[in-house]
């Protein structure tokens, strides 16, 4: 989770803060990982923790270096490699789990944010297991 001291899961992805102090973005954070399987907006996680849309963004530049849409991406991308490399899921049952209306955007999704593809990530025996991943 973005409240921990950790290290880039993918090349591409931003270095994460070390510490989220603001518990209005704390309680950001979990309701976006609670609700990762549903289409999330900026005001609706606003309004969840009492606060405006812009004020909520600026928040997150504030205390993430990044914005809301980024950070929920980043979880999305974080839950469903996990789900890809621990057990034999489909695709589409993953990118559901984690928001994604089909497989195919999922995909996208996953390339854009990541460098690597579904495929890559899933325990099938044509795909190379991702070792050095920390999730």
């Amino acid at each position: 989770m973005v409240t921990a001291e950790a290290q880039p899961a993918f090349p591409s992805e931003p270095e994460k803060p070390a510490r989220v102090r603001d518990a209005r973005i704390v309680r950001a954070l979990k309701f976006m990982q609670d609700n990762l399987h549903r289409r999330l907006t900026v005001p609706e996680i606003a309004k969840e923790v009492g606060l405006s849309a812009s004020r909520l963004w600026h928040l997150f530049q504030a205390e993430t270096d990044s914005s809301p849409e980024r950070i929920l991406v980043q979880l999305r991308m974080e839950r469903a490699s996990g789900l890809l490399a621990s057990r034999d899921a489909a695709v589409k049952h993953v990118a559901a789990l984690v928001g994604y209306p089909c497989a195919s955007t999922f995909g996208r999704a996953l390339r854009r944010c990541c460098g690597t593809t579904p495929a890559k990530l899933s325990g099938s025996p044509t795909a190379p297991k991702p070792e050095s991943r920390q999730l």
